[in-house]
């Protein structure tokens, strides 16, 4: 992981004297976004699960789980995503209190950052996830800080140069450098954002 200082040099080249808790602030959604936007960083977890249907995400370093990939049961069941609404249609709106008991065959998310399965019964998930940078992150992963300093810099400047009743305001080079970020996001973005879990729109009902 690289420290996330590392995008501060070309920061103050355009905005000198810029309050250095802004400039962290504005590299830190700028890397947010990146990853938001590019799901290029992604990560393998694996989740117990033994007495309750519900577990949250295990704790990663100067990360949270932006969407989830893959999710596969005992090594080799793939479970579908599944809305709140979509597993109540099936299943009834019991299963939130009553857990159903049987090989999981859906996930889905009551509150971000824990995962439910659906039905219920113990043994491990195995997760291929897109993470992105937290609100107070001091690291990036290296492949990022090395191949993609200069976007995340772009994003950093347009915030920062945004900003108002500063002597480094700049709204017309913060354009620029506005195009630049989105620019290269459009290129990289492989797909749009659909929430955590990735539900499908419809799953076809299978009422037991």
């Amino acid at each position: 992981m690289a420290d996330i200082s590392i995008f501060m040099p070309k920061l103050l080249q355009y905005a000198p004297n810029c309050p250095e808790t802004s400039a962290y602030d504005a590299i830190r959604s700028a890397s947010i976004e990146f990853c938001e936007r590019t799901r290029l960083w992604r990560y393998s977890m694996s989740l117990t699960f033994s007495t309750s249907g519900t577990v949250s995400f295990s704790s990663i370093p100067d990360a949270v789980v932006h969407d989830i990939e893959k999710a596969r049961w005992n090594g080799n069941i793939e479970l579908l995503p599944a809305s709140i609404d979509e597993v109540d249609s099936i299943y009834g709106v019991d299963w939130r209190d009553d857990a159903v008991a049987g090989q999981p065959g859906y996930f889905t998310q009551q509150n971000e950052d824990e995962i439910t399965l659906v039905p219920f019964e113990a043994g491990i998930l195995n997760l291929n996830v897109w993470l992105k940078p937290n609100q107070s992150t001091e690291t990036i992963p290296d492949f990022i800080a090395s191949r993609y300093l200069d976007v995340i810099q772009a994003g950093a400047l347009y915030m920062i140069l945004t900003l108002q009743n500063q002597p480094f305001y700049n709204p017309e080079l913060a354009v620029s450098f506005r195009n630049k970020f989105e620019d290269r996001l459009f290129k990289l973005s492989k797909q749009q954002v659909s929430g955590q879990q990735r539900a499908r729109l419809r799953i076809k009902s299978s009422y037991i």
